[in-house]
């Protein structure tokens, strides 16, 4: 099955449309102005995989500056498609490609494990955590918010996690700290969250599970 980078405005548009729109909600997600114009612009890698003439999955990736760090943006997967392993496959792929491309660490967010369903189009919390899980994913044991991705929309508790080919049980805490002010240093209340905790050399890191979500809120 092929995974291809995709940069064309148009295929961007509709991979926001068919897999992004549907998969998150309003808070978790940017408008489609702003994800086409990220993409087409690098800020934002896009892989996806195709469906005839439409999109089965997608993962993005940004990157804040910090040669070290790239950040897993989104994970989405058409309903139809689900439980085939096209979300497992682009993960995977996106752990190599930031090896690839000189980094070490992919690091992604994800909700409380214990919260409950809204609506299934988006998930189920315990099993998209059991699926990072699978991945290798280890937490950071840190309070974490997403900062509100438009001037309407809200922040959204989170839990930081890591993925990478080489050991994640500790951390080195410079770089997260350069990629989390780059990522997040705009929005004084999250950043006055993470900052405290990123006072050593290294971070040790947890299960993705809901005790760690809680540790330190």
């Amino acid at each position: 099955m092929e995974i291809i980078r995709v940069t064309d405005g148009e295929q961007i548009g509709q991979i926001f449309d068919e897999l992004i729109f549907v998969s998150f909600p309003p808070d978790e997600r940017c408008t489609r102005e702003e994800f086409v114009e990220a993409v087409v612009c690098g800020s934002l890698q896009a892989f996806a995989i195709a469906d005839g003439d439409s999109w089965a999955a997608v993962v993005t990736m940004d990157e804040y500056g910090e040669p070290e760090i790239r950040q897993l943006s989104w994970v989405a997967v058409a309903e139809s498609r689900r439980g085939e392993g096209l979300g497992s496959l682009l993960l995977e792929y996106v752990i190599d490609e930031i090896h690839r491309q000189g980094a070490r660490f992919l690091v992604g967010e994800v909700e409380d494990p214990a919260s409950p369903t809204v609506d299934p189009r988006h998930g189920d919390p315990a099993a998209r955590a059991a699926f990072y899980r699978r991945h290798g994913a280890k937490a950071l044991p840190l309070p974490y918010q997403q900062p509100p991705l438009g001037p309407e929309l809200n922040p959204v508790p989170l839990m930081l996690m890591v993925f990478s080919r080489e050991p994640v049980d500790e951390i080195p805490v410079p770089p997260l700290r350069r990629f989390l002010h780059a990522s997040v240093g705009h929005h004084e209340p999250t950043w006055a969250m993470v900052e405290p905790w990123l006072a050593g050399e290294t971070i040790t890191t947890g299960e993705v599970s809901t005790e760690t979500f809680r540790r330190g809120r």
